[in-house]
């Protein structure tokens, strides 16, 4: 059995909302219940005790649960709850590897979802779109399907599975698929943790646009570094004693104090700026159509596909225009 008490530390170290469970070797005469989580499973058609997948959520967090998808090939629990002001599911799936999926029986999960849903676990498919260092059969059926549904992948492109077996390389079978839900509102991060040869992976949906936070430090590339030293040298005193233990921590404390205040007073405020323009999500929709396009045509070098991709390009390059003379229209009303 699993250990559910280092995955109970760890929804609570970490502070999980929602905890996507795969492999879960449970059935109903099993138990695992965890105190201020509300539990939900999906087991082995079977019965027996393999396979599986399960979610926990925090009793706190409003939702409902939704129907869940079981076949021999997939188990998949499902949850709705409230993001970004409507429903979207979560859901955890398990595909254990000896089922070698087509892409149609892919498509059948992404339509039981619905048009907003977040998917996650243990795929036991591969393919560097998320990170794999091979490609399968399975993982290239999966890619095609991913395509087909306009699906976005969330990975950190790291390895999540680490074989006992040291002739084994590890890799990446572990990951999130999107619809409906834009990556841009997302982060995922590898964790080192529990006792599993998977390793777990966080993701943070927000209700709004995630930015990474900028490092903060005394200096910047515009520090004057020659008043900076001009600076340090009129405030440094070398005549202080050093014959006790409080000497020296005197000395070391003089020495940091001084070093920050001419960083201070040698370094500008700068401000941060956009990066550019935010475009909306139709010029986003339409570059990943063009570079489907592109992919295609190079592909078959078919003059319909190139003609294709010529529109496409023209039709990008158009909105992107537009898109840009409204916000230098915007940035001139606002001076």
């Amino acid at each position: 059995p699993w250990p559910k008490n280092w995955v109970a530390h760890f929804l609570r170290s970490e502070d999980i909302d929602i905890a996507l469970i795969t492999e879960t070797h449970l059935n109903t005469r099993l138990n695992a219940e965890i105190y201020g989580y509300k539990l939900y499973t999906c087991h082995h058609p079977s019965g027996s005790i393999h396979g599986g997948s399960a979610i926990y959520i925090k009793k706190q967090v409003q939702h409902n649960e939704g129907p869940s998808f079981c076949t021999p090939a997939m188990q998949c629990t499902v949850v709705s709850v409230r993001l970004n002001g409507g429903d979207v599911n979560i859901a955890a799936i398990y595909s254990p590897p000896k089922h070698n999926i087509k892409e149609p029986e892919y498509a059948i999960p992404f339509a039981h979802l619905g048009h907003r849903w977040v998917l996650g676990g243990d795929f036991n498919a591969k393919h560097p779109l998320w990170g794999s260092w091979i490609t399968t059969p399975k993982g290239r059926e999966l890619y095609k399907s991913i395509n087909s549904a306009n699906v976005e992948c969330c990975s950190k492109g790291l390895p999540t599975y680490w074989p006992t077996d040291p002739s084994k390389k590890p890799d990446c079978i572990d990951f999130f698929l999107l619809h409906g839900v834009s990556s841009s509102h997302t982060d995922v991060s590898n964790l080192d943790d529990l006792s599993s040869d998977h390793s777990p992976i966080v993701l943070t949906l927000s209700d709004k646009i995630l930015y990474w936070t900028p490092r903060i430090g005394l200096t910047n590339k515009h520090t004057d570094w020659d008043k900076f030293w001009r600076t340090v040298s009129e405030s440094i005193h070398l005549q202080i004693r050093l014959k006790t233990l409080d000497n020296t921590d005197q000395a070391v404390l003089h020495l940091q104090i001084t070093l920050i205040n001419s960083a201070k007073l040698n370094t500008p405020i700068t401000k941060a700026r956009s990066k550019g323009i935010f475009y909306p999500k139709e010029i986003w929709k339409l570059v990943k159509e063009k570079r489907a396009a592109r992919r295609r045509w190079q592909n078959t070098r078919d003059p319909v596909d190139k003609a294709k991709f010529n529109r496409l390009c023209k039709e990008t390059k158009k909105l992107i225009a537009e898109v840009n003379s409204k916000s230098f229209e915007d940035l001139l009303y606002s001076l």
